[in-house]
């Protein structure tokens, strides 16, 4: 399936998914600097793939679509909460080029926002039992949503850690993106396999295939920092601005015959981290080969994570699933 078909059915879904969003998060109130800060940060972009995932996999599974969207808003309300408390963690000032949110309230408001779209994002999985769903799934949803947030504060807890760090292994750091990451990855496709009954082993091989997709997707993600299209306003090389230890750090860490040079950049502050700094990490990275491996590992994730889909019925919704595996990791944007 070509990427543009892929595109075009996430940008079908959207509309369904955002529409529940403002289920329990609505645009008028009478509070302001709140819900409509939230939908000035969702208005910025974003490409909705994970709550479309979700659907995918209730619909491909013979599950109904409306039991599931509340569940997949849920996801996408948690992956905008983690978005604006990331920004004020990484001091990032653009989001989707446009201003992050803390840049445009001040700090105390963007927090309060992000806190309120934590809360309103398990509304949103509670209203699981209002289109239908039994008490018993109701509850599993409530569960698993609570383990993909617990996964997730723990994966920016250990990106955080691992910032001025030299020791870090390949392994530490697959973790953490598997956490970070992953987990968002993972509740989604376990949310719509809950809600379309799917058997142990399709739940199974869906698991492991949001542990090999999800941290393809996050190496995709570093790489891309060294292009222009990352929705920071032009801006390359955040990532290294703020000691980040990405995949291709942490490869260039533990090969490298001198590592100095790097170590040097990644430990300066952000602000005194120069375009020359930047454009030297990139050389540094490019000549080791480390660039190289991140594409690699994050190519043979891939291959793994879709080898899981043959669980899945042969129709359309699995199609289109394997097709986003795909475009996650292919993607230039």
């Amino acid at each position: 399936m070509e990427t543009e078909e892929v595109w075009e059915k996430i940008r079908e879904l959207k509309p369904e998914i955002e529409d529940e969003i403002k289920e329990v998060i609505p645009e008028n109130h009478h509070i302001n600097y709140l819900y409509d800060q939230v939908h000035y940060h969702l208005k910025t972009g974003g490409k909705r793939w994970r709550p479309a995932l979700c659907v995918l996999v209730c619909e491909a599974l013979g599950g109904d679509k409306k039991k599931v969207l509340p569940f997949a808003a849920a996801i996408e309300i948690i992956h905008n909460f983690s978005l604006i408390h990331d920004d004020i963690e990484d001091q990032d000032e653009i989001r989707r080029d446009k201003p992050a949110l803390w840049k445009k309230v001040g700090i105390p408001r963007a927090i309060n926002v992000g806190d309120g779209m934590f809360a309103k994002s398990f509304v949103s999985a509670s209203r699981s039992k209002e289109v239908g769903l039994s008490y018993q799934k109701s509850f599993k949803l409530m569960e698993l949503l609570s383990k993909v947030v617990t996964s997730l504060m723990e994966g920016q807890a250990m990106d955080i850690n691992s910032r001025d760090r030299l020791d870090i292994t390949e392994e530490e750091y697959m973790t953490m993106i598997s956490n970070k990451t992953g987990s968002l990855v993972g509740g989604s496709l376990m949310g719509g396999a809950i809600v379309a009954d799917a058997s142990d082993k399709a739940k199974r091989n869906l698991r492991e295939f949001g542990e090999k997709i999800g941290p393809a997707f996050q190496i995709t993600d570093d790489i891309l920092d060294f292009s222009e299209k990352k929705g920071r306003g032009g801006s390359i090389g955040n990532d290294i601005r703020e000691g980040k230890r990405s995949l291709m750090v942490v490869n260039y860490l533990q090969t490298s015959d001198d590592p100095t040079d790097l170590i040097d950049i990644l430990d300066k502050p952000r602000e005194e981290t120069t375009e020359r700094d930047v454009d030297k990490a990139l050389r540094l990275l490019k000549k080791n080969n480390s660039i190289h491996y991140a594409k690699e590992k994050k190519n043979k994730l891939a291959r793994e994570a879709i080898s899981k889909l043959n669980v899945l019925p042969d129709n359309e919704e699995s199609r289109y699933i394997e097709g986003m595996a795909k475009f996650l990791v292919e993607r230039n944007f």
